[in-house]
Parts: structure tokens; sequence; C-alpha cells
């Protein structure tokens, strides 16, 4: 991932303001309570996930250091016309931290979606996937085409040049020290609307911070310098109909990667929202608005 030159001098002047506890004791995070969950037993462990809903299949993927809770905005709207399913990535949510903590990558995320979709059987899905959960979205339309209907790409991973720069911040990034003082700081800066969606995705991750977490989350940063995170190549290879959308204001991953995304993937179109990193959540009725029609022209046998 990438950020501006003045991101990195932002970030640091807001934590020598905060006061943060260092210390290695772990929080416990409190159970959800959510309809549907369900489980399946994996190579990297317990994988929790919700299915509701009939119809052609929609698989929601969410990004690092969050988890399915970010799809509140827009589960229900969809579980109307769609079966969906929604998982926890291994390390966060209510599914198994990998062993050892280090061991979690951005590739390790997309690996584990295809072991989910083959181990369940599930047939060809629509993904919906944001940042690294698009990353591993696009990774499964490149090695099992025949596993994806369409994808809806937000605000992607994979598509950033690994520069000096960008380099320099995922090993900054990368560190559990400054994880763990950014932990509630990054999120809240990346993320540029507020309402009842956005608050709780922000309560939420500061309800989850512990010293798991946080390994979880500066390993899968030291991942995104990987050769194997790069998708601009391997991602001219990519026939599924695709919708990109991307927060215009996303100072993770900004507007002209997206752009750039665009004219890598074959039959893509781009849909820029006036929203941080995190469209869905931050404007879930313009997102719907323009990916409903979307799903409705890809999808089958919906009921």
């Amino acid at each position: 991932m990438i950020f501006k030159n003045k991101l990195i001098l932002l970030l640091t002047c807001l934590c020598s303001l905060v006061q943060m506890n260092c210390s290695n004791s772990e929080k416990k995070t409190p159970i959800l309570k959510l309809d549907n969950r369900e489980s399946v037993q994996l190579s990297m462990g317990n994988i929790s996930y919700t299915d509701k809903g009939v119809g052609q299949l929609i698989i929601l993927l969410h990004a690092a250091g969050h988890d399915l809770r970010d799809y509140d905005s827009i589960y229900n709207e969809l579980a109307k016309s769609y079966r969906v399913i929604a998982l926890d990535w291994i390390g966060h949510g209510m599914s198994d931290y990998p062993t050892p903590l280090e061991s979690i990558s951005a590739v390790v995320l997309a690996n584990t979606l295809q072991e989910f979709v083959i181990k369940l059987n599930l047939p060809p899905s629509i993904l919906i996937g944001n940042s690294v959960g698009a990353f591993s979205a696009g990774s499964l339309a490149i090695s099992n085409p025949d596993k994806v209907k369409a994808l809806v790409l937000v605000d992607s991973g994979g598509f950033i040049e690994i520069d000096t720069k960008t380099k320099l911040f995922c090993k900054f990034k990368g560190t559990e020290f400054w994880t763990g003082v950014l932990w509630n700081l990054f999120p809240s800066y990346y993320l540029k609307q507020r309402n009842e969606y956005v608050k709780g995705i922000l309560e939420n991750i500061k309800n989850k911070k512990s010293d798991k977490a946080i390994s979880v989350n500066a390993a899968i940063w030291r991942s995104f310098v990987s050769p194997d995170h790069d998708l601009r190549e391997r991602a001219k290879n990519i026939q599924t109909p695709t919708l990109l959308v991307w927060g215009k204001n996303d100072p993770v991953i900004p507007l002209e990667i997206g752009k750039k995304a665009e004219k890598i993937i074959p039959n893509s179109k781009m849909i820029i929202l006036e929203t941080g990193h995190i469209p869905f959540a931050e404007d879930p009725e313009g997102f719907l608005k323009i990916v409903i029609p979307f799903l409705n022209k890809v999808s089958i046998n919906k009921s």
C-alpha cells in the first residue's frame, strides 16, 4: 500500500500527541452476537463466517485489521436478493489466530479464500472485497476463474508500485510498536465520512485491540512489499466482469491507483464516491446505487 508524503508526517505528529499504553497485557474483545454464524476448519485455523439469503452467491471480504462487521451497512440489503457470505479473515474477528502469528500475510489471506471456496464447494461467486480483501478476490479470479462470476474491487490492494516510499512506510507500519500506537488513529484518518456504521467500525476496532491483533496486523503490512502482492501483471488475465469502486479521498490507496487498475483489468469500469478507504460503510446508499445494477446484470439464478 502507499501513502502520500504528508501522511507519514501527519501520523508521526499525531503519535507525538498521544500517550499510549505499550504494555504486553492482552485486552479481551467482546464477543459480537451475530445471526447465522458458522465456521469451517482450514489449514490456517478455524474460519468464522455468516451465510444468509438465497440466490446467486456473493462473498464479502474485509480489509486488514477489520472484520466482517464492516459490511453491516449493506449485508442485509444484499441478502434480500442474494445469498451472502461474509467471513472473518484468519487472525480477525471470531476466526482463529494463525500459528505463529507472524506467518500471516496478504498472500496467506488470498490462499485462505481459495481454500474456503473449495472446502465448502461453493458455486461461482460474485466477490466484493475491500483493500486486502479485494487483492484476495482478484487473486482468486486469476488462479480459479471457474469460482468467480464477477468482481467488485473496493479501494483494492495489489496495484501499487513498490517504490522506496512504499517500502519505508510498510516497514514503519509493519512494526508492532507503531501499529499499536496508531491502532485507533489510523482508521479514524482513512475513514473520511461519519455515520452510525463508521462509528461502529471505529468502536469495534478499538475494542478488539490486543497484542495478538497488533502482531497480525503488523505482519500483514510487512507483506505488502512482497512481489507476490503485486497483481499488476497478473491482473491482465482477469476475464470476469469487474467493477472498481474507489473513495475519492482515500489516503491509503489513492484514487490514481484505482485509475491505473482500471487500465490494467480487461472489461473493468471504475466508479468514484466521495469517501475514504471503505466506501460501502461511509456511503452505503451511494455504494448500493451503483453496485446493485452491476450485480443484477452479472447474476444468475437470482431469486
